[in-house]
């Protein structure tokens, strides 16, 4: 039986996961360190509620600004998890902030959000491009292998709707992939065979 477009990319994508996650030294882990401040609790009770008002939805986009790592990292987790396309312009900034925790976990945010129902002007999937796109220029600064590992499983689950949509998904991971290798070798030092940071 013939494989899906989606299953090609999926199979194509993840290949690539194996070696970036053997170089990560720090992968990301999910509620490591929550801290018990009134908001981080306030965050917690939002999500767990799945944020019914406009004000848990408020307490969690809050949080996402907070200078405590810890806060921002779970607030985009809730957000992510109410799977709610209409949030991904929350998310989308935080695919450049300084924390590389913050980072995947806006990648892996951004993914979950969404599986939720289509927006209703969006009749075409451009979200899904515009997603794809912001996700692709992320891979391509990045430089934490547990980050790239999240963008790049981002990557693979965004809800394609068509084939050439996978098809720019696996063309653009593939490009950003090869320039950063190249990149790689171009700054690595020759005396010591190792790598530039």
């Amino acid at each position: 039986m013939p494989r899906s477009p989606k299953t090609d990319l999926t199979v194509f994508l993840y290949s690539f996961l194996l070696p970036v996650a053997l170089l990560s030294q720090t992968p990301v882990q999910r509620d490591a360190g929550i801290v018990s401040s009134p908001q981080s609790i306030a965050i917690l009770a939002a999500e767990d509620g799945r944020a019914p008002t406009p004000q848990d939805l408020a307490v969690l986009v809050t949080g996402t600004a907070s200078p405590n790592p810890d806060v921002p990292r779970i607030a985009i987790r809730a957000i992510g998890r109410l799977e709610r396309r209409d949030l991904v312009t929350t998310l989308l900034p935080h695919l450049g902030n300084a924390n590389a925790t913050v980072r995947a976990e806006a990648a892996f945010a951004i993914a979950q959000a969404m599986r939720g129902e289509k927006l209703p002007l969006d009749i075409v999937g451009t979200q899904v491009e515009g997603v794809l796109s912001a996700l692709a220029g992320a891979l391509a600064s990045e430089r934490e292998p547990a980050s790239v590992r999240e963008i790049i499983r981002a990557i693979a689950r965004l809800p394609y709707e068509r084939a050439e949509q996978v098809n720019r998904a696996e063309i653009l991971v593939a490009q950003v992939l090869t320039l950063s290798k190249k990149l790689s070798i171009v700054r690595g030092k020759p005396e010591d065979g190792r790598l530039a940071a």
